[in-house]
């Protein structure tokens, strides 16, 4: 598999920022990411079931290892009550910028899996249920041009 463009990448980072409440502190960063994994699996598991989103998400955060290594004790959980594992134990020491670009890259690597097995569109009905709140086109023009 590719690795997401720097479309679906850029897609990950404002949906992180969307989500983080307060500012850029670890802790604001893990809740970020929480709230995110959260919102994808309550979307996502009625179609591909918690073991799918696991999968998922599991696969997405090996291929996020490859850059951030301080990913290594994060795993996959049970969707949609605990999407993932021990993204709070990196609050501790952990610089915001790097551990915010790690989950951008798990978020990014996640949509480019799922954009790959479930297609373009679906991803996108999936993201635009997920977000309301996000500008007419924002998630589509993300995917546009992406299938080869």
């Amino acid at each position: 598999m590719k690795r997401p463009t720097e479309a679906i990448r850029s897609l990950a980072r404002r949906l992180l920022a969307h989500e983080i409440a307060a500012g850029p502190s670890v802790e604001d960063v893990v809740a970020g990411a929480d709230v995110v994994l959260r919102k994808l699996s309550a979307h996502l598991v009625p179609l591909i079931g918690p073991a799918g989103f696991q999968v998922l998400l599991a696969r997405a955060l090996h291929l996020a290892r490859q850059d951030f290594p301080l990913l290594e004790d994060v795993r996959s959980g049970e969707a949609p009550n605990a999407p993932i594992e021990g993204l709070d134990g990196l609050a501790r020491g952990s610089d915001p910028d790097e551990l915010r670009d790690a989950v951008t890259a798990v978020l990014a690597d996640f949509f480019g899996l799922l954009a790959h097995f479930i297609g373009d569109v679906l991803t996108v009905r999936i993201v635009s249920r997920a977000w309301p709140g996000l500008p007419p086109g924002t998630a589509g023009s993300v995917f546009e041009g992406e299938a080869e």
